[in-house]
């Protein structure tokens, strides 16, 4: 449901650290959800309302590092790119796959037996799956090399 500017910052309570949080729904990646203007992020609309247009192929911004954060003191646009180095200089990204990944769960090691007991008709990938503590769709990428593809 669309929202008006009065119902959007009806939604926003101030913060001690300075930050406006939304206090509506929320996308499944932990931003505010609130659908104005072709919007659908709620620090998106609270820039526009704040500022205007977003310029095109530009993104909005956290300053504090808040996702439900629609202060507009806290917002800036900046590409894709900035984003990025913005969220590795702050200790917020990890473009690390593999055993160097934080969520890894398997070894290299383990990752050449799996393939290995596969290949030799040992198991099925239900049962390699049970065995490593991954799901069976995660045997699959190992085994047709989408994820640990460089061993």
């Amino acid at each position: 449901m669309t929202v008006t500017p009065e119902t959007f910052w009806g939604r926003v309570r101030v913060a001690e650290t300075g930050c406006w949080i939304y206090q509506g729904k929320t996308t499944g990646r932990g931003y505010g959800l609130a659908k104005w203007g072709g919007e659908t992020v709620a620090h998106r609309v609270a820039y526009r309302l704040a500022n205007g247009d977003i310029p095109a192929g530009m993104y909005v911004l956290h300053s504090c590092d808040v996702q439900m954060c629609c202060n507009p003191g806290h917002l800036h646009t900046g590409t894709q790119k900035q984003n990025i180095q913005e969220a590795i200089e702050r200790n917020r990204w990890n473009p690390c796959r593999g055993p160097r990944g934080y969520k890894s769960k398997l070894t290299p090691d383990q990752v050449r037996q799996l393939r290995a007991e596969y290949a030799a008709g040992e198991s099925t990938m239900r049962e390699l799956g049970v065995k490593y503590g991954v799901t069976e769709p995660h045997v699959y990428k190992i085994l047709s090399r989408r994820v640990w593809a460089k061993l």
